[in-house]
């Protein structure tokens, strides 16, 4: 049995996850980058170890992988949903 991509993406909208902003600062870029990111996770607490899941075509994940690049993760409350907007 398979299932339409749609029919996918609507089973997955319902399913609870937090939300969270990554913004990235990258050695080619004057301005940090953001973007929402919904797969984040942690993987140990020592060492203190997260996972974030970005689209390889997303334009933080170019500036990331550049040499010298930095991140931080936003976890958002439910009262800052609007900015992940």
């Amino acid at each position: 049995m398979t299932i339409s991509s749609e029919k996918f993406r609507e089973a997955l909208r319902l399913f609870p996850a937090g939300v969270t902003i990554v913004t990235i600062k990258s050695p080619s870029q004057e301005q940090p980058h953001g973007l929402t990111v919904s797969a984040f996770a942690s993987i140990s607490p020592e060492p203190p170890l997260i996972m974030i899941a970005i689209d390889h075509r997303a334009s933080g994940h170019e500036m990331l992988e550049e040499e010298g690049a930095v991140f931080a993760v936003n976890i958002l409350s439910q009262e800052m949903s609007e900015l992940s907007n």
